[in-house]
């Protein structure tokens, strides 16, 4: 499970930021589950002043101030949660409709952590040893049974303090170090620190000093990072050199305003696109983050949205006479931190295919388009899953117009087809006898046994076609089981075979056709194919190799219905696509940037009403 949102939102925005709980709402209804770590203090202060006792700090050696916990008082720190807290978020996500689990993080030992060393402290003037402070740092947490949790609910809620089992009892943690430990854990995708200001600020006094972005690896001078925020930086560190999903500090009350914060800033405004582009995680299903953060992206004479699908436009131009450039902004799932090694970007989707969308923005951004033109670029989603919902948004919502399409191909390629694509799922359910018995086989025996019959029936039909099983699953209870069969199909194919398919019948086992869509090629000689020869000869210096690819892309979609130029084109080495050593050399990306921008400005200035 990938799709995690972990939120930390301070005391303040639980008991005070409304909009918040509408946020959470919506990503819920995005398909997000959601962790939130909340803080307390201003519940802790409440609760100490209702039992009209004061507040313990210490102000420590180096000046810090931090609040003093000793055992005696862990109670009312659990009770300011307990009472205040939880029940807030609980009853604001109820209202919304949205099933919640909701404790002290430390219960039943869902999180743990270890005792901090004696503080060393000042007071009136001397310095002393506190050795009674229960807090501490994160030492652990149970992922396994959280992700259980998540599986059940929608939101799960967590707040300190969390367990320490050497004594046997609540220790206090900072929520920001609790929450950013909590996404690294549980493999989250996006963090947010939810704060009362509009981000971080150069100027705690003036709102409008708001910081876009933050490069942790060159943030030397922290002397404009005040008070509480402090403690967040120590968090976002942490989650940045261990974790994998973008974070950002938001506000206020809200997750409108932000800090975005970036391992690496590069000098060339491209590549620090492309570098941005590949660190938020955006695997099918989750691309809303991506997409909005590319609609925020202010570029010159370019208009922005997402469509109703989520699929993220933008325009250049108002010309009758359109150009497509159509990539996807969905990668598969198992992300990795993003890394820069050897003059390359690596990460996951940055060959496949967050290049060659950064690629198009990037030659969008440059391009000259004619006053009777208009440039469109659009990052689809789930093109990485059966629905391919982003294309058949495109293929049945938008005018019909040539297209590019941005898959990799290789800087020196250009990709003219597709292999169609057969996914089928068959389910096998059947009384299993002993396994001694004779003749006795299992769901699993069948469904194989099956699904060769199957792939006997597309060979016949499909000689220089593929097939792989991409899934299968099997419940021991009922013996019951699931396959998924892929059927990569040449453009050689002959008719008819899923009919045929579909008379192979089977008591025990049902298939449905999840996916059945055709190859796709196009000639090389119409005129984006041209434009693309000589965009390769006045930037590579030669001929373009063409190819017919044995994979599937959003061309073979929209090619079911729109007759008009198709080729793909974008960097990256192709054989690494789903793989876990996916990187693009930025020289790569740039040659493919000035090949693309060379083609299209060709292209556009020569195109014809004829050529629509």
């Amino acid at each position: 499970m990938q799709n995690i949102f972990v939120l930390k939102l301070g005391s303040s925005t639980v008991l005070h930021g409304a909009q918040i709980y509408n946020q959470i709402s919506a990503l819920v209804e995005q398909g997000s589950k959601v962790i939130i770590v909340a803080g307390g203090a201003e519940a802790i202060h409440k609760t100490y002043d209702n039992l009209g006792l004061p507040e313990k700090y210490l102000t420590l050696r180096h000046g810090n101030t931090v609040r003093y916990t000793p055992g005696k008082d862990m109670s009312i720190i659990k009770s300011a949660y307990n009472s205040i807290i939880i029940p807030k978020i609980e009853d604001e996500l109820s209202q919304r409709g949205i099933s919640v689990f909701s404790q002290i993080a430390g219960k039943s030992q869902l999180t743990w952590g270890k005792l901090g060393k004696p503080l060393l402290a000042n007071k009136n003037g001397r310095n002393i040893v506190i050795r009674d402070s229960l807090y501490g740092k994160f030492a652990g947490c149970d992922v396994k049974q959280i992700s259980m949790i998540l599986n059940a609910f929608s939101v799960v809620l967590l707040t300190p303090p969390i367990f320490e089992k050497s004594v046997n009892d609540y220790i206090n943690i900072d929520a920001d170090m609790l929450a950013a430990n909590l996404a690294i854990e549980c493999n989250a995708a996006h963090l947010r620190f939810v704060t009362s200001t509009p981000g971080l600020l150069y100027n705690v006094n003036d709102v409008d000093s708001g910081i876009p972005d933050l490069y942790i690896k060159e943030l030397t001078d922290t002397s404009f990072i005040k008070g509480k925020m402090k403690q967040k930086l120590r968090a976002v560190k942490r989650v940045m050199k261990h974790g994998r999903c973008d974070v950002a500090i938001t506000g206020v009350h809200s997750l409108e305003h932000k800090t975005w914060v970036w391992n690496y800033h590069q000098a060339d405004y491209y590549e620090q696109l492309f570098t941005n582009i590949v660190t938020i995680p955006s695997v099918s299903f989750d691309e809303h983050v991506l997409a909005n953060y590319l609609n925020d992206l202010k570029m010159a004479n370019i208009t922005s949205n997402i469509d109703s699908a989520g699929n993220i436009v933008l325009k250049k131009g108002s010309g009758h006479k359109k150009l497509l450039l159509l990539g996807h902004i969905d990668t598969v799932r198992n992300f990795w931190q993003v890394k820069i090694e050897a003059g390359s970007l690596k990460g996951r989707g940055a060959v496949d295919a967050k290049a060659p969308f950064a690629t198009f923005l990037s030659v969008l951004n440059k391009v000259k388009v004619p006053s009777d033109c208009q440039l469109i670029v659009i990052g689809a989603v789930e093109e990485e899953s059966s629905s391919s919902k982003g294309a058949y948004q495109v293929r049945d919502n938008y005018e019909k117009m040539p297209v590019i399409i941005g898959e990799p191909s290789g800087i020196e390629k250009l990709t003219l087809g597709y292999n169609g694509l057969l996914k089928l799922k068959l389910n096998c359910h059947m009384v299993q006898g002993h396994s001694a018995g004779k003749g006795a086989i299992s769901s699993i025996d069948a469904l194989i046994d099956y699904s060769n019959k199957i792939r006997e029936i597309m060979a016949n039909y499909d000689p220089k076609g593929l097939s792989s099983i991409q899934d299968i699953s099997h419940s021991k209870s009922d013996n019951q089981t699931e396959l998924l069969l892929n059927f990569r199909v040449s453009r050689y194919v002959k008719s008819g075979y899923v009919e045929a398919i579909k008379k192979k019948k089977d008591k025990n086992i049902s298939l449905e056709v999840l996916r059945d869509t055709p190859a796709s090629t196009s000639k090389r000689s119409n005129q984006l194919a041209n434009a693309f020869v000589s965009g390769f000869k006045v930037v590579q210096k030669m001929i373009p190799e063409y190819i017919v690819k044995t994979g599937t892309s959003d061309m073979n979609t929209l090619a079911t219905q729109w007759t008009v130029p198709m080729v793909a084109y974008g960097p990256g080495d192709s054989t690494l696509d789903h793989t876990l050593q996916e990187e693009v050399p930025f020289a790569d990306y740039h040659l493919g940037i000035q090949t693309l921008q060379e083609a299209i400005q060709t292209y556009l200035g020569k195109v014809t009403d004829n050529d629509k």
